[in-house]
């Protein structure tokens, strides 16, 4: 997603990442790669409810696809 390598989505479009993996590694790896949210599985709805509205108010440009394709 953030690298635009489909033209009809944007780069900075909201995304929340839902996972079964709450190790730091991965959590840690969304975060460099700005993901706007992050909820780990099982999700209750306030869990979502607040990524949701996490991921909409989080105004973050997209950095180069060049620095997302650097990240592990």
């Amino acid at each position: 997603v953030r690298t635009a390598s489909i033209p009809e989505i944007p780069a900075n479009l909201p995304f929340i990442m839902l996972t079964g993996y709450s190790n730091s590694t991965v959590v840690t790896a969304a975060l460099n790669l700005d993901v706007d949210a992050y909820v780990v599985k099982p999700a209750s709805t306030t869990k979502l409810e607040k990524a949701i509205a996490q991921a909409l108010t989080r105004n973050r440009p997209a950095k180069s696809a060049s620095f997302y394709l650097r990240i592990d």
